[in-house]
């Protein structure tokens, strides 16, 4: 396959990083998130189910999902967060946010995981998520949110988790829930519309499908959903990535985009594969 020209590489990210880091500075908002799109025209149209086998078998840790809505475009991905899981009366949600890569020896990831933990900048990002998810359920039941994050180890990267639980008061429908909910300061930022306003300054493609829930549900009002990240819109032999990251005061744009390299990475692979 090939890439498509497009203003979204390395020199243009860190110019936008740095426009989102001066906004930041300057008290317009505290966090945003911003995306890069990746476009690739691949020699012949790959296989999304065989795309899909080659993502569940590399992360197994992960929500791997194919939506296909018919118009001949499916959307896949491989994303570790989790945005609610009803069941048993109760909603498991999950705060996902702060990011460092796995290390090539024990030794080094473990380093990579104190840095996560000892991080001023990877630490606010992540509790700025937390508050914004008990936010959306302030007044809905009893809640249950740990004080420290912890570590969660995936293929290819670390990230800072908190496990949140509510047990409502009363019937929650759920998807009355994830408009609340979604989106959550981890795709977007705070404060939101400050944060959206910024996106739509910078980001120069639709993100449509990206970032959005994805999941399931039944009758009884079961079900769970995760957020569409580490995904890709395929039509025929084009495929169009993305991947993103948390802007804050102190962020490093050359880090950032490293960041977003090895977001892309789940779906590239998958294609090498192909």
């Amino acid at each position: 396959f090939r890439q498509e020209a497009r203003e979204d590489g390395r020199s243009r990210w860190i110019e936008v990083v740095r426009l989102a880091r001066e906004r930041i500075r300057a008290g317009r908002l505290s966090k945003v998130v911003l995306a890069r799109a990746l476009d690739l025209v691949c020699e012949a149209a790959p296989s999304p189910l065989g795309l899909l086998r080659r993502l569940r078998a590399a992360y197994p840790d992960c929500y791997n999902f194919l939506v296909d809505p018919g118009a001949g475009q499916v959307f896949l991905g491989a994303t570790p967060e989790r945005m609610a899981r009803f069941g048993n009366g109760r909603v498991r949600l999950a705060a996902m946010a702060g990011t460092v890569p796995r290390g090539g020896t024990p030794e080094a990831d473990a380093a990579y995981a104190r840095h996560l933990l000892e991080s001023r900048k990877e630490r606010e990002e992540h509790q700025i998520v937390v508050d914004g998810i008990l936010a959306a359920i302030q007044g809905l039941g009893r809640v249950e949110c740990p004080e420290q994050p912890e570590v969660v180890r995936l293929s290819n990267l670390q990230h800072l988790y908190t496990p949140i639980t509510l047990a409502p008061e009363r019937p929650l429908p759920m998807l009355a829930l994830l408009e609340r909910l979604h989106p959550t300061p981890a795709v977007g930022g705070h404060p939101r519309e400050e944060a959206f306003a910024l996106i739509r300054e910078c980001e120069r493609f639709e993100r449509g499908w990206y970032a959005a829930p994805v999941g399931w549900m039944n009758a009884r009002g079961e079900g769970e959903f995760a957020v569409a990240l580490r995904a890709g819109k395929l039509a025929g032999s084009h495929l169009q990535l993305f991947a993103g990251g948390g802007i804050m005061a102190d962020s490093d744009p050359e880090r950032e985009f490293e960041e977003t390299q090895i977001k892309f990475q789940p779906l590239l692979s998958a294609l090498a594969s192909e």
